[in-house]
């Protein structure tokens, strides 16, 4: 799927407003533990894989369980948006991986009022 420019800027939009919306910790523990890809896992673009992390013991102060997951890294100068209006509490959620660059510097970030990233994974073509 294209996504357009009008859609890439809401998308956008929507992302900065959350980061304003709920400003990150950096003294608090990164919670959820995202436990899956795990460092050094292979994936191939087009594929679907589950990103799971342990959304046990939310912290108290979560007042919205709304989430986007995006893919960091390689070539993409930002982000790659791969699902939003993700529930946190779910722990799973299923992506297709976008056809991006080849490499091994990539990561899926969990962002929402809390965030997290994986490990460093590698994405073949």
């Amino acid at each position: 799927m294209k996504l357009s420019i009008s859609s890439t800027l809401v998308t956008l939009f929507c992302a900065s407003a959350i980061a304003l919306a709920f400003p990150f910790d950096a003294d608090s523990a990164p919670w959820p533990t995202i436990t899956s890809p795990k460092s050094g896992e292979v994936w191939k673009a087009g594929e679907e894989r589950t990103i799971t992390w342990d959304a046990s013991n939310p912290p108290a102060d979560l007042t919205d369980t709304n989430a986007f997951i995006w893919l960091q890294g390689g070539a993409i100068d930002g982000f790659n948006v791969l699902a939003g209006g993700v529930d946190i509490l779910s722990g799973a959620h299923t992506v297709k991986v976008p056809n991006v660059s080849q490499g091994d510097d990539y990561s899926v970030l969990l962002f929402g009022q809390m965030r997290t990233s994986s490990p460093r994974i590698t994405i073949k073509a």
